[in-house]
């Protein structure tokens, strides 16, 4: 999803995923090999974010 709006991931905090793209701010995104899926809150957030940056 990040990556098809032009976001590259520029690197690995944690358990945190930074992605960056020319210009705008960059998104943390949670990931954890324990867990299969982000919470539902998280996922609204970030395409928050990405409607924001566009």
């Amino acid at each position: 999803m990040l990556k098809a709006a032009g976001y590259i991931e520029s690197y690995i905090n944690g358990d945190h995923h930074i992605f960056k793209k020319t210009g705008r701010r960059s998104i943390p995104v949670p990931y954890s090999h324990l867990k299969d899926a982000i919470r539902i809150g998280t996922y609204r957030s970030i395409i928050r974010s990405i409607k924001e940056a566009n």
